[in-house]
């Protein structure tokens, strides 16, 4: 059983054959149905139904000669309206499942950030079976199963104007060292000691949280979760049509990367309001969109 299900208001399944229940309702009431053909005959499916404006679920399989569809999996989704462009994207196929994930080396966190594909059909579709795509936007969504809403860091107007314009001078010099350019590396290597030494200085005075204003790392053994810390854009609720439970879904910005992020009201501690910030492990889905260039 998918354990981020709750987060799109299904915690009242219990059971395997609950799960078996919604997954013959989602194939036999599916509002989008995908696909795409194989090069060697079979139909890769999606069958996808809503469950709040945001929110639904995805069941994936094969379809053969026959026309006689095969299960393959599922998984529940949040759909995203931000794009954020990236350079390269590399598809990969998981190795249990049907499932795949993308993965950007994203010059805003200076890491490579894996998501769960969520429009495979749609991706093969409009790109064909490529492994990387160029110049394209990907939209994030995340589901959380836990999290809270902590206060924002106390800062001035001015200073959130230097930082951007330091975080814009970095985002440069990290696209110059990826071309292998010396002097932008060693630029970088020396900012690095230079934050390690102003945090190791404050932190002996002050909490975590009122020094670091957002972050995105790793988390857990699973390559798309990842714990997050990031200044709430814009706050909504919503329903879960079929269950009537009630879900807060978040835009978040970590690191200059905006993302929809979607809970159980009854999973997060604290009020979300615009300006606050929004802390907890999320499973990152994106959902590629092909650009007009």
């Amino acid at each position: 059983m998918n354990t981020f299900l709750k987060a799109i208001g299904f915690g009242n399944l219990k059971s395997q054959k609950d799960v078996e229940d919604m997954i013959v309702n989602v194939i036999s009431k599916a509002a989008d149905v995908d696909k795409y053909t194989r090069k060697e005959g079979n139909t890769y499916i999606e069958y996808e139904m809503p469950t709040s404006s945001s929110c639904g679920i995805k069941v994936v399989g094969e379809e053969d000669h026959e026309g006689k569809f095969h299960f393959s999996h599922y998984f529940p989704y949040i759909k995203a309206p931000v794009d954020n462009t990236e350079e390269e994207i590399y598809i990969n196929k998981k190795i249990d499942t049907d499932g795949y994930t993308g993965m950007c080396d994203d010059y805003r966190l200076g890491i490579c950030l894996i998501f769960y594909l969520q429009n495979v059909a749609d991706y093969y579709n409009q790109f064909g079976e490529v492994k990387m795509v160029s110049d394209q936007a990907v939209r994030f969504g995340a589901l959380a199963e836990s999290g809270k809403i902590i206060l924002p860091t106390f800062s001035y107007a001015e200073e959130q104007v230097k930082l951007k314009k330091e975080q814009t001078k970095k985002n440069k010099l990290i696209a110059e060292a990826k071309k292998g350019n010396v002097e932008a590396i060693e630029n970088l290597t020396i900012n690095e000691i230079d934050n390690y030494a102003k945090v190791s200085m404050r932190i002996k005075n002050e909490d975590l949280l009122s020094i670091v204003d957002t972050s995105i790392t790793p988390s857990g053994s699973e390559s798309e979760m990842y714990s997050i810390m990031g200044n709430i854009l814009s706050v909504s609720s919503e329903t879960n049509v079929q269950t009537s439970e009630k879900m807060w879904v978040l835009q978040v910005e970590c690191n200059e990367i905006k993302m929809d992020v979607c809970i159980n009201c009854a999973d997060l501690l604290g009020e979300p309001e615009v300006g606050r910030r929004f802390r907890g492990n999320v499973w990152l889905q994106g959902k590629l969109i092909k650009t007009n260039g």
